[in-house]
């Protein structure tokens, strides 16, 4: 290869339904429609970079003009479509020249910041239960909660520093598939939908209604950017029900108590980095019984 007059990259934005054919060196059919135009995508010099690599640096990428697909009847949010970066560039080798093309990983574009935590579900899925060789950008729409569970669990050990033990993954598990008697090694074998996980509402989601996705979010960002040294040093215990806390309570002194996420409510915000709520639980005297009591 011949570095001596540097070949040109571009790079176009496609949908993931126009990806296949925007791979093929030479499409047949119809050229395949570009979802909206670059800005700063053409003509970005090859070079030679470390140990013998070519690199086309795109520090940033531009958007302008962007056009969604025409839903019809698909009650698909914005945050569910997935768009890719198709590079293109051009090598001479002996008076030949070769059609070279590479694909980003997959990309959702939002218009408000309310909505990254929804894309975010979409790509965190995608990169978590798809093949490495695929056509673009086809993924499982289904995986057993074992490999679910692993996903969350490093989530939270990434974002906060500690990850999620047994009791946290054992009470996600009844709270995604709404059944507050099955343990754990039950729920392993069972599969989990994308659906279940990003888009359905809790049941407990009262009057506010969001997902489980939003609200485990919700959590995370608490833990991260609130309280994350109390997290890491397990003073929030956090993911666990109202039976289970008042299991662990109802035998112990008076004043003692414990952190837990609230499942009804999370900060009500636009932004992309809400949070959570905490909600305490006590050991204290019931004043119309004079009884020892654990109250929420």
């Amino acid at each position: 290869m011949n570095l001596s007059v540097a070949p040109k990259v571009t790079a176009k934005l496609y949908y993931e339904k126009e990806l296949k054919d925007a791979l093929t060196p030479t499409p047949q059919g119809p050229v395949p429609k570009t979802s909206g135009t670059v800005i700063n995508g053409n003509d970005k010099t090859l070079e030679l970079g470390p140990k013998g690599r070519c690199i086309a640096n795109f520090t940033t990428i531009r958007l302008e003009k962007v056009q969604r697909p025409d839903r019809g009847k698909n009650d698909e949010l914005v945050t569910e479509q997935k768009y890719g970066i198709v590079f293109s560039m051009e090598i001479r080798v002996r008076d030949q020249s070769y059609p070279l093309k590479a694909l980003s990983l997959p990309i959702v574009l939002v218009s408000q910041t309310s909505q990254e935590c929804m894309a975010k579900g979409t790509l965190i899925w995608d990169a978590a239960f798809s093949e490495m060789e695929r056509t673009p950008f086809e993924y499982h729409p289904k995986a057993p909660w074992r490999d679910v569970k692993r996903v969350l669990s490093s989530l939270f050990e990434e974002q906060t520093g500690r990850g999620l033990n047994e009791d946290h993954l054992l009470y996600l598990a009844r709270t995604i598939f709404r059944d507050k008697k099955r343990q754990q090694s039950n729920f392993d074998g069972l599969e989990v939908t994308e659906k279940q996980l990003i888009k359905d509402k809790m049941v407990s989601a009262r009057p506010e209604s969001f997902s489980f996705w939003k609200w485990f979010w919700a959590n995370l960002n608490l833990c991260r950017d609130r309280v994350k040294t109390e997290w890491q040093d397990e003073i929030i215990h956090g993911f666990i029900s109202k039976d289970d806390a008042r299991c662990r309570l109802e035998n112990q002194p008076l004043g003692t108590f414990l952190l837990r996420f609230s499942e009804t409510s999370i900060e009500a915000s636009q932004k992309a980095e809400f949070c959570g709520h905490l909600t305490v639980a006590v050991v204290e005297i019931d004043p119309t019984i004079g009884q020892k009591s654990v109250f929420f």
